[in-house]
């Protein structure tokens, strides 16, 4: 009997909804960083979208309680969010405060409308059909640039061209120099795919007795699309990622194991070989002092951890850390970049939002696994993607974080048995 890839209408409406808000959230090329106004305008609005989703789902399964310690999350971190508004130097835009208090009570209604296992199978689904459709564009740029320089032409608020196949993007300047072409997916940075990608293989190694079904292609796909980032913080996560899943104590999965760590070989032996130039710069460039992906990096280490130590408890706040990190950094524009979310968070908010949002993300690893050493690997994992590119304004990373205080335990295998969870 021929299987399908959806199992039932729903399945496939739910999979529409996760791309719906990962397409206007500030993590898209073609909403959240467009030169056009009104589309910033979608993603400037996107939270009361999600907020207002989330609420109508809760009303539609006549949800009148929150879980305990969801809601005492959520509001001890709008709670801080409005003083860090009053204590943090200069002035605040409280529309920013409005727009990160939508966000975290948008993800509050989210988590009481639907179960992680549910939103983390949805999101696989849709992040596999991504890696696929973004890897046949890929070896269509690579092959045949002529084609892609026919389709039209998208503008970025940094004034970067691109030429545009909805949810595949590739710079115009990389159809002129082929060194310079990455994976962009629909992602207004490599960086920011990279993550979005790591988390769902992470999420199709660990959870995949959900829906029963282990794939050797699966992963694969998904391994040659991070390297297509050419992130280096992409790579770096991904043989963590590696690392935790081969180290699990689960005698079941060994064929696979043996799979994926031919894979990793084989592509380290790849990047290594120097046959593909680009592979071998996106690990060698961290050795660079002088490069600026390296100095942003660096830096959003080293000048958030000196803000976050200025500003302890309530943080610098969002009208001076652009201003702050970029005095600190002194070095040239180009380099300027803060690409930490998570000491982002401490730098700008302070030591309670900080410490609540590296508790849930971490956290979060413990729903993937019961084994320690696991756990821990995953937390770095989790860090390490983290520490790519700054998400603090996603509807995702919130969502991820509130989770964590949904339940703590692994679900058993027979708990998920029926219904669209199975394949």
């Amino acid at each position: 009997m021929k299987r399908h890839y959806f199992a039932d209408k729903q399945e496939m409406l739910g999979v529409l909804v996760v791309l719906l808000f990962l397409s206007v959230s500030p993590e898209s090329l073609l909403v959240g960083t467009s030169s056009s106004r009104s589309m910033n305008m979608l993603s400037m609005y996107s939270p009361y979208l999600c907020l207002a989703v989330g609420a109508a789902g809760c009303a539609f399964r006549r949800i009148k309680s929150f879980g305990r310690k969801e809601l005492l999350v959520s509001t001890v971190f709008t709670m801080f969010l409005f003083l860090n508004a009053v204590f943090s130097p200069g002035e605040t835009n409280m529309n920013n405060v409005y727009f990160h208090v939508a966000l975290i009570i948008g993800a509050l209604f989210v988590v009481q409308w639907t179960s992680f296992e549910r939103m983390a199978y949805l999101f696989e689904k849709l992040m596999y059909l991504l890696a696929i459709y973004s890897l046949v564009w890929f070896a269509v740029a690579t092959f045949s640039p002529a084609i892609i320089r026919k389709l039209p032409i998208i503008e970025n608020s940094a004034g970067t061209r691109f030429y545009s196949a909805v949810f595949a993007n590739f710079t115009y300047y990389s159809m002129v120099d082929s060194f310079y072409l990455r994976n962009f997916g629909m992602f207004r940075e490599p960086g920011v795919y990279q993550m979005f990608l790591n988390f769902a293989l992470m999420v199709y190694l660990f959870r995949n007795w959900i829906w029963k079904r282990e794939n050797i292609l699966h992963v694969i796909i998904y391994i040659v699309a991070i390297a297509t980032t050419t992130s280096t913080t992409g790579l770096v996560a991904l043989a963590v990622l590696m690392c935790a899943f081969l180290v699990e104590s689960n005698a079941e999965r060994k064929r696979l194991k043996k799979w994926i760590l031919a894979a990793g070989m084989a592509v380290a032996v790849f990047a290594f070989s120097g046959y593909s130039e680009k592979l071998l710069f996106a690990i060698t460039k961290v050795f660079d002092p002088t490069y600026d992906s390296t100095i942003s990096r660096l830096g959003s280490i080293r000048v958030n951890l000196s803000i976050f130590l200025d500003y302890p408890l309530f943080g610098i706040g969002q009208a001076e850390i652009g201003p702050r990190f970029a005095e600190l950094l002194n070095t040239r524009l180009s380099a300027v970049h803060n690409t930490n979310t998570v000491l982002f968070m401490y730098a700008c908010y302070g030591i309670v939002i900080g410490s609540l949002f590296i508790a849930g993300c971490c956290g979060l690893m413990r729903r993937f696994s019961k084994d320690p050493m696991t756990v821990l690997l995953l937390c770095v994992f989790i860090i390490i993607i983290l520490s790519g590119e700054n998400i603090t304004n996603s509807h995702y990373a919130y969502i991820a974080m509130l989770y964590a205080f949904t339940g703590k335990e692994v679900p058993v295998r027979e708990e998920y048995t029926s219904g669209y969870l199975c394949d």
